[in-house]
């Protein structure tokens, strides 16, 4: 995901002061990354984020719509809109989804274009078990992929194994808590390659300090860093890191009712500065 905030897509944190982000998922992604149970307190409908951006000199590019989410009263997402800017047209895609009665989610439904795909999920004892991914608009049922997990926890630690449709185990997640329920660190290691992604997590007075990332993808090792400065319990500013060179500058900047209202962007390799504007509907 290249429009925005490419370099946080699994940016980790707490839920600080109340506050509405959760650090702990992607940004942007498909589903929702902001606290539900912030969403329902404040009664929010809808958010929607637009962006503009400029280099160094120039002046701002038009704003444009960039991605909305609608949530139902409980604050879990419904559906997510995503706008990509061509020239002489707007893409979008739009993500919904299905819960049980006991909010459990069992469908998310994926549309882009002419294509629609549809994603299952089966539970045991509350634990994903199985997800099935299916193109629905096929005459007859055309399963895209079966994917099955088994799960292994010890004390603050826990090991998921992902298989395939035939059960071969092909990913190995262990994820690490500390006694605050605070993520500490997470590992993904590739059973049929040496790939792995490591992630940790460095906390102060429960909140999120630094988060550190390495990588080893193919035959390149990456590491990046970040860090993280509050003002009044929330997130101002989040300085990145690549191989311990600045790269990015993140400032926040919050309504009188603590909800982020824009969020600048500053590339510092690329000398451009990115303002994304977040507004609100309400129930």
């Amino acid at each position: 995901m290249k429009f925005f905030f490419s370099l946080i897509l699994i940016s980790v944190g707490v839920n600080l002061n109340a506050q509405i982000f959760d650090f702990t998922t992607e940004w942007f992604h498909s589903e929702s990354f902001f606290v539900e149970t912030e969403v329902e307190k404040r009664n929010i409908k809808s958010i929607h984020i637009s962006k503009s951006e400029k280099l160094d000199g120039q002046v701002f590019k038009d704003e444009n719509a960039l991605i909305s989410y609608h949530f139902l009263t409980n604050g879990k997402v419904q559906k997510v809109e995503k706008y990509l800017h061509h020239f002489n047209r707007i893409d979008t895609s739009n993500f919904i989804f299905y819960y049980s009665k006991s909010n459990i989610l069992y469908k998310k439904v994926e549309q882009e274009g002419p294509f629609e795909f549809s994603y299952f999920y089966v539970y045991e004892d509350d634990l994903l078990s199985k997800e099935l991914k299916a193109n629905t608009q096929a005459e007859r049922l055309d399963t895209s992929y079966q994917r099955y997990y088994i799960y292994k926890n010890s004390e603050n630690e826990q090991l998921i194994t992902h298989l395939n449709s035939v059960h071969k185990p092909f990913k190995i997640e262990k994820v690490k808590r500390d006694l605050f329920n605070q993520l500490i660190s997470h590992k993904t290691d590739f059973v049929r390659n040496s790939n792995f992604l490591y992630t940790e997590y460095d906390y102060q007075l429960q909140q999120l300090n630094t988060k550190k990332v390495e990588s080893y993808i193919g035959t390149q090792m990456n590491s990046e860093k970040w860090e993280y400065h509050y003002k009044n319990g929330f997130v101002d500013l989040i300085n990145q890191y690549s191989e311990e060179v600045l790269t990015f500058k993140f400032a926040f900047l919050y309504s009188s009712t603590l909800l982020p209202k824009t969020i600048i962007e500053r590339d510092v390799e690329k000398k451009s500065v990115s303002i994304y504007k977040l507004t609100y509907e309400y129930f």
